[in-house]
Order: structure tokens, then C-alpha cells, then sequence
């Protein structure tokens, strides 16, 4: 997955979680966080249950929403908005 901020820089995968301790556990969503180089970043959130990817965007505060990332909304890829 490649995201791009409003400039063209790329976002850097930051995080990845599967369940924290074992690797994936099949029926949990698993999580990833991107940054870009001006702070903007993305989670992405796969549901293989659901067969789901939806997306959260934002320009700060990263780490307060990674540690937050499973009671975030997320919503379709076409959804995501950064206001700048």
C-alpha cells in the first residue's frame, strides 16, 4: 500500500499489529500506521472476518490515535480526508 500526502511525499510504514504477542490470530483485524514526513498519517485496518479495508486519516496526533486504533471510525479507502 502506497499513500501520498498533499505534496507527493510518500507515507513510511511506522507500526504494525497482529495481536501483539503471537502474530495474527485468525478473526482479529489487523492494523498499520503510516506516516509522512510532514506528520500527516494513515491506519489501515484489515478485517479478514469481514473481508473489510477501511482507512483513518489524520495531520496529528499519531501516537494518541495508534494507541486508540481499535474504538477509532474508519471508513472506505475513496472516504479518507486530511484537512490542511
Amino acid at each position: 500500500m502506497q499513500f501520498r500526502d498533499f505534496n507527493g511525499a510518500p507515507f513510511e510504514l511506522s507500526d504494525s499489529w497482529m495481536d501483539g504477542v503471537t502474530g495474527y490470530v485468525p478473526g482479529t483485524p489487523q492494523y498499520q500506521g503510516y506516516l509522512s514526513p510532514v506528520g500527516n498519517w494513515v491506519i489501515y485496518k484489515w478485517d479478514q472476518v469481514n473481508g473489510t479495508h477501511r482507512y483513518k486519516a489524520g495531520k496529528k496526533d499519531y501516537t494518541a490515535n495508534w494507541i486508540i486504533r481499535e474504538s477509532l471510525v474508519y471508513v472506505y479507502y475513496n472516504q479518507i480526508t486530511i484537512n490542511y
